[in-house]
């Protein structure tokens, strides 16, 4: 009799636990389709900038790649050749992969492959990445063991088999989500600063960037006190949202809850911040975890997909998430770091990952950078301020192109990353060479910061020289 009790109660702890990491397929579906749709419009922008990003003519030469590496495991197809018709084949191949995903057929390959092809394009050129291209890995290689074509794909309507139930629970569905948590909860631990819970003015300064803000969000900095509530409700929300995932009691009601709250905050931040694609793919990963209740059904979980993992797989899962706990944790100011061996998995996988935007407190400098270059009849030209369209970066209204133009100059800030600046110099020697004439080419290129204080009210923009460079036989 005992024995029977033990076993119904072991029964029902196991289906709360199974409810509360179950995931829907219409939601994966979804998420699927809006995933694929973020990531063929990232493929587009970076397109635009394919030869600045992604050639030997652009801000990072092979052989500088190669330095960059150093001892970090690394590929890269974009690597193979630094031409410019290579890039656009492999630009071609990953939208076609891309296509096939979004739709859903052949989605397992597609899958596969649109993964394998981004881990190739973002180890090309690391010094433009920021959150957006973190979250699209991770999700894309968790959701590699999800069945993600069950409904509203070309491959379901193919089968013509419907699936038994619309709930999933397994080794699969607990990664992602797990992998979702910590996304939320490393990003809110990293904000464990005065500025955000005790003086909360970390949107206020964060704001204060004109890297960041837009035109809207530069408004609502003479709104100090509705800011200081929204710092403290970011703060909090991003650490209590992770555990309502997966919270026992009415998990259907407090996820759904998460969920759309999150979702409202990528919104609000779009509108107030240029982070490019951040908010579109934070927003379509979660959808993927939007209960069966959402959708109109509440019932019992079941195991569908543990017929596809076998025990290798689920064992492999378990153990990746571990890894990637550990390897956050690994982030924090702690003494202890993983050991450098321990790194490369996390490299080879795409699972490579930090959640500190604007932590623990928003960037101090505010600013741009301005170009100076001497021709050959001996003129000094402003090659670039925010005030010109070269290049199509800055104007006075959006200081830089995209976001990928934002992480590349604030790189570029770093004392650290001098080489990085006189590339960038060479670069600009070769744009500004090959469009104008042979008496108004450049011999010589100046690159100023031009930063301010945004803790000092009344602080002025300090102009420093950054790097100078002779195009000589750059030019080409």
């Amino acid at each position: 009799m005992v024995a029977k009790e033990c076993s119904i109660s072991c029964l029902q702890k196991y289906r709360k636990f199974s409810e509360s990491i179950h995931l829907d397929l219409r939601a994966l579906a979804l998420f699927r389709i809006f995933a694929g749709a973020v990531i063929l419009c990232d493929l587009a922008f970076r397109y635009h900038d394919l030869e600045a990003h992604y050639t030997n003519h652009g801000v990072i030469p092979l052989k500088f790649l190669k330095e960059l590496w150093r001892n970090n495991f690394a590929f890269s197809f974009h690597a193979w050749n630094g031409s410019a018709d290579w890039q656009r084949l492999l630009f071609f191949i990953a939208g076609l992969f891309a296509v096939s995903f979004t739709l859903g057929f052949k989605t397992k390959i597609s899958h596969f492959a649109t993964w394998l092809l981004m881990l190739s394009l973002h180890s090309r050129n690391s010094q433009i990445l920021f959150g957006a291209d973190t979250v699209m890995r991770v999700i894309l290689f968790w959701s590699l063991f999800l069945p993600l074509a069950e409904k509203l794909s070309i491959d379901s309507w193919i089968k013509k088999t419907p699936p038994r139930t619309m709930k999933i629970s397994n080794a699969a569905t607990f990664a992602f989500l797990f992998q979702m948590a910590l996304i939320y909860f490393f990003a809110g631990f990293a904000k464990i600063h005065p500025v955000w819970y005790r003086e909360m003015s970390g949107l206020q300064n964060a704001l204060n960037l004109e890297q960041y803000a837009t035109p809207l969000g530069q408004t609502l900095v003479i709104l100090p006190t509705l800011l200081k509530i929204l710092t403290f409700a970011t703060f909090c929300l991003e650490l209590v949202a992770p555990f309502l995932f997966f919270f026992w009691f009415k998990n259907s009601l407090f996820r759904t809850m998460s969920v759309f709250l999150l979702i409202l905050f990528h919104a609000a931040t779009a509108l107030a911040f240029s982070l490019g694609i951040f908010p579109f793919i934070c927003s379509a990963a979660l959808i993927a975890i939007l209960p069966s209740s959402f959708f109109g059904i509440d019932s019992d979980s079941k195991d569908y997909f543990s017929g596809n993992l076998t025990q290798p797989l689920k064992l492999f899962i378990y153990a990746t998430c571990f890894y990637v706990l550990i390897f956050n944790i690994s982030n924090l100011k702690f003494e202890w770091k993983l050991p450098f061996a321990a790194q490369q998995f996390a490299h080879l996988t795409g699972l490579k990952q930090r959640w500190n935007l604007f932590a623990p407190y928003p960037d101090k400098q505010s600013g741009w950078f301005i170009i100076e270059g001497k021709n050959r009849v001996g003129e000094t030209l402003t090659v670039y301020d925010p005030n010109t369209a070269f290049l199509h970066l800055p104007t006075r209204a959006n200081i830089y192109k995209d976001a990928r133009w934002i992480k590349y100059f604030m790189e570029l800030r770093q004392d650290r990353n001098q080489k990085q600046r006189m590339h960038f110099a060479r670069f600009v020697c070769r744009q500004w060479n090959r469009q104008h004439s042979s008496d108004e080419q450049l011999i010589r290129v100046s690159i100023y910061s031009k930063f301010r204080d945004t803790t000092t009210v009344y602080g002025g923009y300090e102009v420093k020289l950054a790097v100078e460079q002779d195009c000589g036989r750059h030019q080409n």
